[in-house]
Order: C-alpha cells, then sequence, then structure tokens
C-alpha cells in the first residue's frame, strides 16, 4: 500500500511539472535563388503617356553562391521597350502594356509597365473592385500587404469594359504609398485609395490590435549567431523567434516574416543582400515586443 502511495505521488508530481505545450508556428528558411538567377528591381510601373521614363530605381540581381549576389544599378543597365532602345528621360508616345528588358552586359532581366492614357479618367463611366477581392482588415505589424488577388472593373464611355490587375494599380494608405509587403504600423481605420491611371477609387481598411487577447510577456528565443555580413550576402528572417506567452495560458511562437524586422529602418524580408558596407541597427518587433541590435556589413 505504501509503495502504491509512493508512485501515486510521483505520477502527480510529474503531471504538475510537465512544461506546458507550446503551440509553434514553423517558419522554415526557404531555399535561397539558384546560381545564375536574375531578378529585376523596378519600383515604377505605372506611367502616363507624355511621362518621362525613370531609371533611378531600376536595378537587377545577380544570385551566386550561397544565394549571394552581384547587384548593377541604373547607371550600369540598358533598357529596351518592346525591343525599341529606350533611356532615362524617354516619354511614352501610346498607352498600354510595355515589355522593359533591362540588360547588363549578357545578363538580362524582363518586366512589365502599363502606360495610361492622358486623358483615361474621362473615358471611364464607372470603376469598381471586383466583389470579394479586397482585404479590409489587417493585424498591426503582422499582417503583410497583398494586392494580388484586387481586381478592378472598369467601363468605359463607349460602352465597353476591362478589368484591371494589381501589376496595373497603385495603392495608398491615408496619402502614403504602399506596396506588396507592407505592414501597418498603427492599429485605426485607413482612408485606402486605389489608383488606376488618374482616377481614384477610395475604400477603407481596418487596422487590428496585433492580439486579440493579452500578452504576459515576450522572449525572443532564437537569432542568428552571425553578426557581420559581406556586401551581397543573404539575410535571413527566419533564423528569429519570438515567443509569446498570453494571458489565457496559451503559448506562441512566431518566426521569420511573422516578424516586423527592419535594419536602419529599411523593412527586412526573407532572403534580403545588403547593397551598402556599415553598421545596421536591427529592430525585430512583433505587438509590444522590440529587440534591437546591432550588425556589420563588409566589402
Amino acid at each position: 500500500m505504501k509503495r502504491l502511495f509512493i508512485m501515486l505521488a510521483m505520477t502527480l508530481t510529474i503531471m504538475v511539472v510537465m512544461p506546458q505545450q507550446t503551440s509553434v508556428v514553423e517558419a522554415k528558411c526557404p531555399l535561397i535563388p539558384d546560381s545564375g538567377t536574375i531578378e529585376v528591381l523596378a519600383t515604377n510601373r505605372i506611367y502616363k503617356v507624355g511621362e518621362a521614363f525613370q531609371t533611378e530605381n531600376i536595378g537587377i540581381f545577380v544570385y551566386g553562391d550561397r544565394g549571394r549576389y552581384k547587384y548593377y544599378g541604373h547607371k550600369q543597365l540598358r533598357y529596351w521597350a518592346n525591343g525599341v532602345p529606350i533611356s532615362d528621360g524617354y516619354r511614352f508616345k501610346e498607352p498600354g502594356k510595355k515589355n522593359i528588358t533591362v540588360k547588363y552586359k549578357d545578363k538580362q532581366a524582363n518586366y512589365e509597365i502599363q502606360v495610361f492614357p492622358a486623358d483615361f479618367k474621362s473615358n471611364i463611366r464607372e470603376c469598381y473592385v471586383s466583389s470579394g477581392n479586397l482585404n479590409r482588415t489587417y493585424r498591426q505589424n503582422l499582417d503583410k500587404f497583398n494586392p494580388a488577388d484586387i481586381v478592378v472593373h472598369c467601363v468605359f464611355t463607349d460602352g465597353t469594359s476591362r478589368n484591371f490587375r494589381s501589376s496595373d494599380l497603385e495603392f495608398f494608405a491615408n496619402g502614403n504609398r504602399i506596396t506588396k509587403g507592407y505592414r501597418f504600423k498603427e492599429a485605426g481605420q485607413k482612408k485606402f485609395v486605389i489608383r488606376l491611371g488618374n482616377s481614384d477609387i477610395e475604400q477603407t481598411l481596418t487596422v487590428t490590435p496585433t492580439f486579440n487577447k493579452s500578452v504576459l510577456r515576450y522572449e525572443l528565443i532564437s537569432r542568428p549567431e552571425q553578426s557581420i555580413y559581406e556586401v551581397g550576402e543573404s539575410f535571413h528572417t527566419c533564423e528569429y523567434t519570438v515567443r509569446c506567452y498570453f494571458q489565457d495560458g496559451t503559448v506562441k511562437d512566431y518566426s521569420g516574416d511573422q516578424l516586423d524586422i527592419t535594419a536602419n529602418g529599411v523593412q527586412m524580408y526573407e532572403n534580403y543582400a545588403f547593397t551598402t558596407p556599415g553598421e545596421k541597427k536591427v529592430v525585430i518587433a512583433l505587438g509590444d515586443f522590440k529587440e534591437r541590435s546591432t550588425i556589420a556589413v563588409v566589402r
């Protein structure tokens, strides 16, 4: 009987000290681009007839081994629009889609731009967002803006109609231009504008607090050991994990691009690569949590 009592006591003790189950959101590091992969950076993809082509924010990344890449800026590149050579300041004369070719020596990348008529708005009878294609609620600092499914349907004065997708559109929140991957820093109502040429569609977005329940504490449970990077070397957000302990007793982990990570104020993402050397102040944020560190980028 005494032996049975001791065994029961040990069992109860084990039950009491068992660690709490943790709900882990896995964020495995994705594969880095294959060696030889070429990606184009071009922030301005919407123009109007008569507007000057801008090359300042155009560049290409040519990936090598281990995710390292070489970056070639706008002054090193040559440009074509639908096969016709163009340069900075070139003015588009005809509306429509244009295939832009960007070359550095034997390296080549392509992307599309949309050129709208200068009087585009005067030819529109009505434009509206197709039903069900717009996410109107985001969680502060957590959900990333993704316009991929937004479709705008326009009916023109001549009776014709057409659908325009995200690559044809520009987006603004409270007057600030936003793009895919943007995170809303403050909760509240946002005046959201979808711009199609010189025609605007106004909507309202709601940004809610990061969590719908109270967080007792946060803990940074993993981070990269690396503190020195070479120019062109990949930065891995997937190596960061923040654990949240909620008031209701649940625990959840957030990793990688679920976190808001910046370096000198620039938004980081998986496989981001630094183009300039120097000291970088890294901030990892989630809800009310912030952790700061410093890394160095060398040539």
